[in-house]
């Protein structure tokens, strides 16, 4: 494609002031689809990134249970059923899905939500892992939204620019021929200058917002989360190679995968020195 523009330019120099605005106006549809492709593939990468929430929730879940406390055994303990209300009692024993209070068992659909998180460690992870994985999901799913809207934003920004300079290039295309009928001596000469210096300021205008559009997808390809251990990355992260596969680590991560190939390291080395 730049080549294509480079080659415009060249036709550009050799030619005369009516070859001057077609080429242009080429190379302004040239630049404009070139943004209009990079802002369709930046939202299609946007949306094929989004990371598998079924995982995340089976991990958060695993990390939540870890943090349970129930309820100690032989103590009192209120209770809250879906029928006949608040009860009180000792707690003699806690299984998968019920509990037996001061000698009656009750079964956890015979109680409430709350009560059933008090008790049961599955009912407790799993509600608090749903809960935040769907705030994570909307945080992340709410920030590639913004990216998306303002690679759109950009991208018919650029197209406005195009128009314009295509619009303001035919007006001045109408003037030459005026200004040449009045004046045939006029025919053979050459381009101002100041037209030359404001098509060039326009293309560098637009060049600059494809370089724009490509430093946000850049920024966009960044890994959000260490692939080790699941902790948001803020600034620094390590990329290595593990069977083929890309694996972008945080520095704390980073710091034990060195010590695990260094060790591999010496003992491959001990190895071929028996």
């Amino acid at each position: 494609m730049f080549l294509l523009l480079l080659a415009l330019e060249e036709i550009h120099l050799d030619n005369n002031d009516y070859c001057f605005t077609t080429i242009e106006n080429m190379k302004f549809i040239v630049i404009a689809y070139v943004i209009v492709q990079v802002a369709v593939v930046a939202t299609v990468y946007a949306q094929d990134g989004e990371p598998n929430w079924t995982n995340r929730y089976l991990e958060v879940k695993q990390q939540v249970l870890k943090t349970f406390n129930g309820p100690p055994i032989g103590k009192d303990l209120t209770i809250v059923r879906r029928v006949g209300g608040e009860y009180t009692g000792r707690l003699d024993s806690i299984a998968s899905n019920s509990v037996i209070i001061s000698g009656t068992r009750y079964e956890m659909r015979q109680m409430t939500d709350n009560t059933c998180e008090m008790l049961f460690s599955d009912v407790y992870a799993s509600r608090r892992a749903r809960e935040l994985v769907l705030r994570e999901r909307d945080s992340y799913r709410s920030i590639q939204a913004e990216k998306q809207k303002k690679l759109q934003i950009v991208a018919d920004l650029a197209l406005q620019r195009a128009q314009a300079i295509k619009t303001e290039d035919n007006i001045d295309t109408h003037s030459k021929e005026e200004r040449q009928l009045m004046a045939p001596e006029s025919i053979t000469s050459p381009v101002s200058q100041p037209a030359k210096a404001s098509h060039d300021t326009s293309v560098f205008w637009i060049l600059g917002i494809v370089i724009v559009v490509v430093l946000i997808l850049f920024v966009s390809r960044r890994p959000s989360r260490c692939d080790a251990c699941g902790i948001p990355i803020k600034r620094r992260f390590h990329t290595w190679k593990v069977d083929g596969v890309r694996k972008h680590l945080c520095p704390r991560c980073n710091q034990g995968f060195e010590r695990h190939k260094s060790k591999q390291g010496l003992d491959n080395l001990l190895k071929r020195k028996r």
